[in-house]
Parts: C-alpha cells; structure tokens; sequence
C-alpha cells in the first residue's frame, strides 16, 4: 500500500523497523481523515475514514468515519468538525477556556464532480468579531484528489500550492514558491513512495530524501540527504514497537530510539463494536483524536 495510506499491522507484539527519528514524519493510523490542510495526504486518501473491519454488518461496512474531535488534553483546547450529508465539511470550532472561535465552509460542486471549497475567516463567537482577514481555497479533482491550495489575507493572494498526479493517482510534483515548498515524488512497481526530491525556487536540488520498504510493503528506513548527497548525522535511528489486543489489533505504537532510548512519537487507539478506530492518542503532543460514522455527525 501507498506511504500516504499507513496500514495497521496485525500480528503479535513486536520490535520491528528502523527509521529515522529526525525526519518529522507523522505516523497516522489507516482511518486517518483528510483535512483540507493535508495536501499531500490527499493525494491517496478520501475525506472520510474507511472501515477497515472485515466483520462488521452490512449497513456498517458501507458507513464512512469523520474526524469529529480534536482536544488537546495540556491547553484544554476542543477542536470539533460538522460535516453534511455528502462527508463535506461544514464548520470548525475551536473551544478554548476563554474563547471560542468559528470558521466556516462551503463546498460547489461542477458537473464533472469536482469542487472548491473555500474557508471563511475566523471569527470569535463570544462578539462576532472577525480575528483572522485569512481565508483558503481547496480544489478539487472529480476523484477528491486535491489540485490547489490557495492563502489570502483580506482577499489578495498570498500564497498558492499546485499538484500533479501520474495516471494512478499518486502525487508525483507539488508547486509553490517559498523554502520547502517545490518537490517530487518517485515511486516503485508496488505503489510505495520511494524517493521526495525538495527543489528550491530555481529548480535546483536542495536535498532528497529516500524510503526502503520490506516485502509487505512496510516502510523500515529513511535516509535524507543535503544537495551534496551528503547523509548528514543529525537524527537518530529509531524502531517502531507495536502493541495489540487479542483481536490482533494495534493498541499502541512508539518510535523508540535504538541508541539513547525514549519515545519520539508514541499512540494509542481504541475502536468501536465494529473494529473501526474510534479514538487516537498523540501521547507525545497531549492530543486525541476522536472518529463517528458520519450519519451520526451530520450537521
């Protein structure tokens, strides 16, 4: 499978992949839901969750998850998401203990299925108050893969991301202006991404880095290099451990360094009667992450 889709493996528990712990990657479970922030996981996911679960009802097999709620259990802070009745977000609110702020979306539809969706500016429900001149655009292709991503501060352009897919849907070039903002992407027979090349704005090579996979189609290392094709030691080698319930699925996950030891990143999940992922914990960033079958969150 994809890199951009990480798959839950399922087995007993284990000590299994070296990686990078420097390289800033974000390990996500496989019901990760696509925010309009996400570019390029967009490229190979949906909107909603898929279920993953091989034994659940029928009217449940077909049922998509959203994201729902985001808290972040240092600050207080609830982040919650409304969506309507095609999955399509609607609203965003975020809670703080003083305040609490609202940005809003509409989505148009074209006659071949694709869409704009545009991001209104925040405002502060307390008073009504506009606190943020940005607003965002997100298009769309008709296979929700997405095209554009454009910032404006009080209605001028500040900044735009481009795509381009190959003929399987893969991002292979995201184009933007600004450091780390231009890059490629390469890929091997099997789909799994093998190579992100980071351009600068003259289209020279400022770095690159690689990605090796076992015969499952499991990520096991990443190497990054400068534009000398330097592997510079800035980050240390770390292994994913895994932790299942008896249903043979992960209950948690860490990246744990194999030369000093701690835990880089660290999850936990439960999930609901029908084996989906209901609840994530970033333990690392005090955040959880909670998921609904979207005809219970239809706004």
């Amino acid at each position: 499978m994809k890199k951009q889709m990480t798959v839950l493996l399922l087995g007993m528990m284990c000590s299994a992949f070296l990686v990078g712990c420097g390289n800033g990657e974000t390990r996500t479970s496989e019901q990760t839901v696509v925010d309009e922030k996400s570019p390029t996981e967009s490229a190979q996911q949906t909107e909603t969750q898929e279920s993953v679960s091989e034994e659940k009802s029928p009217a449940a097999l077909d049922e998509p998850y959203v994201l729902i709620r985001e808290t972040d259990t240092k600050l207080g802070t609830v982040t919650e998401y409304a969506y309507d009745e095609n999955g399509d977000k609607v609203s965003k609110t975020v809670k703080r203990p003083n305040e609490t702020m609202l940005w809003e979306y509409t989505t148009e539809y074209q006659e071949d299925g694709s869409k704009l969706v545009t991001e209104s500016q925040g405002i502060l429900v307390e008073t009504g108050e506009v606190f943020s001149l940005d607003t965002k655009e997100y298009e769309y292709s008709s296979e929700v893969m997405l095209l554009r991503e454009t910032l404006f501060t009080d209605g001028e352009k500040q900044m735009e991301l481009l795509y381009e897919y190959d003929e399987n849907g893969r991002l292979i070039r995201q184009n933007g202006t600004g450091r780390d903002m231009t890059k490629e992407f390469e890929y091997d027979e099997s789909g799994n991404l093998i190579k992100q090349i980071d351009l600068g704005n003259n289209g020279e090579v400022e770095g690159w880095t690689t990605f090796e996979y076992d015969e499952n189609g499991k990520e096991i290392m990443t190497h990054v290099f400068n534009s000398t094709g330097d592997e510079p030691n800035t980050y240390e080698l770390c292994q994913w451990k895994y932790e299942y319930d008896e249903e043979g699925r992960v209950i948690k996950e860490w990246k744990e360094g194999t030369e000093h030891g701690g835990k880089y990143e660290h999850y936990e999940y439960e999930y609901d009667e029908y084996g989906n992922v209901c609840k994530k914990k970033d333990l690392g960033m005090n955040e959880m992450y909670e998921y609904a079958p979207l005809s219970t969150c239809i706004s």
